[in-house]
């Protein structure tokens, strides 16, 4: 230990006596290259070995990951991109969607929430800058990994290579968006400082990088290139040919079987060698570009209550602190609000939710992991020493007097000495309390300070520490944020109450003064630091200040409780940035108690303020003396002053909660007469396809191809009806391919045979089904089989293939007899979504919103569809609004939502938690915003739906049921549907009354008749 100790001394005490020590200690040194670097097209970006520095700023970048495509009302992406600022994140990436944007060969949309330049107006006037990733392959859960369902049928198809067809398909979109992402580059004022090159590729094919490439470049932009690995050891994109500015790796080391919350995956420590080895030796920061928040919602997430074990606070101390001591300075964590799926644009298994258990939720409400993230962002925003630090140590062995039981690993900036000391238990997972000492070294020497970690806990400790013009020797306590306002410099520290805890200054004349709180704090002089000593109180904050050197230093000591409702607000700045933290403004406010605090700017001498309260606040501030006016949401409040440097003021909460109406007054009709024997299917597409190019070969020997894909219909459900003649026929063998979870049933001239069901065990994605004909009265003349398949989505490339079919793999009819089959005896037709890729009516809620039952296609989902001569009853089983067999049937009803003024509020559509055998979709004003799997249940029963597809007044809703089982709880979802208020109520300066998207009518859509 003494060794080492020296070693760090030297490290932090001076540069000279760190080169003698360097060669006696037993740990792998690396430096980082301080070559600076760039793309040699602009400047504004740049990046060492350390960090990235953006227009000559040094900055540790923690963002996080948010789609449009999840969020279609762009009135709340300021709001959700102010909520991801009020963590103190700089940044954020994000996704574009290539089949979103681009549904038919030829034709692309950017309109409403396609639109991406909105989206990134929105995120610069937040303050945060955007890494964009728009593919062409992005993954994201989305069916088929965000490639357009006619891409995956295109002949002779090999994706993300140099493939012909392929890179035809592509060009046009790459080129397209890269023209887009192009105008909003820091070079020309706005938020975008990378571009990501494809997405979790392996053994990548560099004539295919290469040509994204140069095809970006050849766009216009300028900014560096990055990449995201799919696993450490890939090496993909690091070194020549074809590698990007900056590679990074992307991590998910958690557990993610929620119904086993306790059982902890042992924290990484591999990024570390991996990247030492990749990006290290190109000179390039240590990146991340999606570190775990959460997990996917599927199917098959078991425990899906219980997710917040694994994902929760206690993971975000002890895995995102664990990346700092491995040396990461660009991380982005991946969902930090994940939204919803609307629509089909999941993939196989996927949930309409795609909340992602993130640290904004899906209705923009915040869980707790949401204030340990502020905690952790703020630190690290505010310590200005922190991006160009190394590893100098790592050891549980030494430095503390709990040997083996506790990690330490010390970072120090070569310039400064400034040590980051971060601490956990040597098992990540333990539940263990353990006090102990840690031995540090400052500018005064050998510091031993008091310790104590929680079971799943970790800190930093630092050391040479300096913000303003001020400076402590170190701190046991974390510390939440440092700054400056006026001549004051305040440093904000917090920890567990009941805890030993100090600080230290480098001076033996500093004056200890505590003016308000009930933590007991002592100061004592030892070795030449003047030493402030602590246990914290439950659910103080105490003030103490410090005088006698420099500058006046007021220490704001904080339970964990109290901190997780303190914020540091950025007062804004002026000029294109003047929303980014040190980019555009560096002054900011202290403020202490609200649920959420949005922005803060100046005027003259009035200080406006602007945040979100869930119950009648104290708030207290603290800020630049100057400011003697104030006000809170646009209104002029008047605080009271509570000591020389803080104000407080009450602010009102919500005076009371809406009630969420009853939906009532049901209507339903039939929807599904393809199985009746004179239904008239002359305008379906047939299908007369003899052979594929698709790897994924036909089952059976039937003659045609039945995918849906090869006929233009790659979303939701698909119906076939297949004609043959003959009344000796035993019966059909059938492959039905839906997609993990997808479902099927069968009809033989007009009844119900059948249903098939495809598992999620993750191996198939097709089941096959014996439809025998004993119970079926056949026809010596034509026969008609009806089936219909309830599709999950295209599935992902990787383990899996974007180009397994969806809609029937593969038949053959069952001979009797002597007779035999060759495949020929039956002919098919085949219908999806109305219109196919191409001409699909609705253009606005785009091709993923609806599938090929016949209510959708006749687009009964739509406000404005006149229902009024339909029968009265609900899909509850209410009136006669059961179905009494097998079958499709649509469901309407109306239902009218308040938004008050002042109330951020948000409503969701909630399922009796009930089991059947029935796939439901419900549609608010024609979007589908819930996707029911009665039969997997009760995996998601909670459908939220944003303000603005839910709008103020008369919403019109509608539900698609089918029955794909002969069982009395298929026939049914069992229980009302209800309209229910989230928890978060708080009061805003949103007026929610007033958002609203585009959401065309069915005269609107089919011109008055479908």
């Amino acid at each position: 230990m003494r060794l080492v100790i020296s070693y760090i001394r030297a490290l932090l005490i001076g540069a000279v006596a760190c080169a003698a020590a360097s060669s006696q200690v037993p740990f792998k040194t690396f430096t980082p290259s301080d070559e600076l670097k760039s793309t040699n097209l602009t400047d504004l970006v740049q990046w060492d070995g350390y960090s990235l520095f953006v227009k000559g700023q040094r900055i540790f970048i923690y963002s996080g990951e948010f789609h449009a495509f999840r969020l279609i009302v762009p009135d709340l992406w300021l709001d959700v991109f102010q909520r991801i600022k009020a963590l103190g994140f700089n940044a954020i990436s994000t996704y574009t969607f290539w089949g979103m944007v681009n549904p038919s060969e030829g034709v692309f949309d950017y309109d409403d929430f396609r639109d991406l330049g909105p989206f990134l107006d929105a995120a610069n006037q937040a303050g945060l800058f955007v890494v964009v990733r728009p593919g062409p392959y992005i993954n994201a859960e989305v069916s088929a990994g965000g490639f357009p369902g006619w891409v995956t049928a295109l002949p002779n198809f090999v994706a993300r290579t140099d493939n012909g067809p392929y890179t035809e398909a592509y060009t046009p979109y790459w080129s397209g968006i890269g023209d887009v992402i192009a105008k909003y580059q820091i070079t020309q004022g706005g938020p975008v400082i990378g571009v990501q090159i494809e997405n979790e590729i392996s053994n990548a094919n560099l004539t295919y990088i290469e040509n994204l490439e140069k095809l970006m470049r050849d766009a216009g932009i300028v900014v560096p290139f990055t990449f995201n690995d799919v696993s450490v050891g890939g090496y993909e994109l690091v070194f020549p040919p074809g590698n990007v500015d900056i590679a990074g790796v992307d991590s998910y080391p958690q557990n993610s079987d929620c119904a086993y919350p306790e059982l902890w995956a042992p924290v990484g420590t591999y990024y570390r060698p991996y990247l030492i080895n990749s990006s290290g030796v190109e000179g390039e920061p240590f990146y991340i570009p999606e570190f775990q928040a959460g997990w996917i919602p599927t199917l098959s997430t078991g425990g899906y209550p219980n997710c917040f074990g694994l994902f929760g606070s206690a993971f975000e101390r002890v895995f995102y602190l664990n990346n700092l001591a491995q040396g990461i300075k660009m991380q982005s964590i991946y969902m930090v609000y994940g939204g919803t799926n609307f629509g089909h644009t999941a993939f196989p298994p996927g949930l309409t939710s795609y909340d992602y258990w993130a640290p904004i939720s899906e209705d923009r409400s915040f869980p707790d992991k949401y204030y340990e993230l502020k905690l952790i962002s703020h630190f690290i925003r505010s310590s200005r020493d922190l991006p160009k630090t190394w590893i100098t140590a790592s050891s549980n062995d030494t430095f503390t007097s709990a040997p083996g039981e506790i990690q330490v690993d010390a970072l120090v900036n070569p310039d400064s000495h400034a040590g980051f000391w971060v601490v956990r238990h040597a098992n990540s997972s333990t539940m263990a309390v353990t006090s102990f000492t840690l031995d540090t070294v400052d500018w005064q020497g050998n510091a031993t300070l008091p310790v104590t970690l929680n079971g799943r806990d970790s800190r930093v400790v630092v050391t040479n520490y300096c913000w303003g013009a001020s400076c402590i020797s170190h701190s046991s306590s974390a510390i939440l944020t440092s700054t400056t306002m006026g001549d004051v410099d305040y440093l904000i520290v917090y920890g567990a109450p009941d805890q030993p805890y100090q600080i230290a200054f480098p001076d033996t004349h500093c004056v200890i003064n505590q003016t308000t709180g009930s933590t007991q704090v002592s100061s004592s002089v030892s070795q030449g630091r003047t030493v402030m000593t602590y246990n914290l109180t439950a659910g103080d904050h105490s003030i103490v200040q410090v005088t006698g050197g420099t500058r006046t230093v007021m220490i704001h000591i904080l339970d964990t409780m109290v901190a997780n409702f303190a914020w540091e607000t950025l007062v804004v700045g002026t000029g294109d940035y003047g929303s980014h933290y040190l980019i555009g403004s560096n002054e900011t406010v202290l403020i202490f108690g609200p649920y959420f605090m949005r922005w803060a700017w100046s005027d003259g001498n009035t200080l406006n303020l602007q945040g979100d309260v869930n119950g009648t606040d104290t708030v207290v501030f603290a800020c630049d003396p100057k400011y003697t006016a104030f006000t809170w949401n646009d209104v002029t409040v008047t605080p009271n002053r509570t000591s020389d440097t803080t104000w407080s003021v009450s602010i009102p909460g919500p005076a009371s909660t809406p009630v969420a109406p009853n939906i009532s007054s049901w209507v339903w009709k039939d929807s599904l007469p393809e199985i009746e024997y004179g239904y008239d299917d002359s305008d379906w597409t047939v299908c007369n396809l003899t052979s594929t190019t698709n790897k994924n070969q036909p089952y059976f020997n039937g003659k045609y191809i039945l995918y849906g894909q090869e006929y233009g219909f790659s979303v939701g459900a698909t119906l076939y009806r297949g004609t043959f003649s003959g009344g000796s026929w035993a019966g059909l063998e059938l492959s039905v391919s839906a997609g993990y979870f997808g479902a099927a049933a069968i009809w033989v001239n007009g009844k119900y045979t059948t249903s098939a069901f495809v598992p999620g065990d993750g191996n198939n994605e097709n089941v096959n089904v014996t439809v025998n004909f004993d119970s079926v009265s056949l026809s010596d003349g034509t026969n008609y089989i009806t089936v219909v398949i309830a599709n999950t989505g295209l599935e992902e490339d990787g383990g899996e293939d974007t180009q397994s079919p969806r809609g029937i793999r593969g038949y053959e009819l069952m001979a009797s007899g002597s007779q035999s089959s060759d495949g020929s005896e039956m002919a098919w037709k085949m219908q999806g979504n109305q219109g196919g890729n191409v001409n699909f009516p609705d253009k606005v809620r785009t091709i993923y919103n609806v599938g090929g039952f016949f209510g959708e296609r006749q687009g009964w989902y739509l406000p404005g569809f006149n229902g009024s001569d339909w029968s009265m009853g609900g899909p509850s089983g209410e009136g006669n609004g059961s179905l009494t067999a097998p079958g499709v049937r649509f469901y309407k009803a109306s239902v009218n939502v308040d938004y008050p003024e002042g109330l951020d509020i948000h409503y969701s559509f909630k399922f009796p938690n009930i089991t059947g055998d029935y796939r439901a979709q419900l549609f608010v004003n024609g979007w589908q915003f819930g996707r029911r799997f009665g039969d997997i249940s009760p995996t998601q029963l909670i459908f939220p739906v944003p303000p603005g597809v839910l709008v103020q007044g008369t919403n019109e809703l509608a539900m698609s049921l089918f029955a794909f089982n002969d069982t009395q709880s298929a026939f049914s979802i069992g229980g009302q549907l209800e309209l229910v208020v989230d928890p978060s109520v708080t009061t805003s300066v949103l007026s929610l009354s007033n958002i609203t998207i585009n959401s065309p009518t069915y005269d609107e859509v089919y011109g008055g008749s479908a």
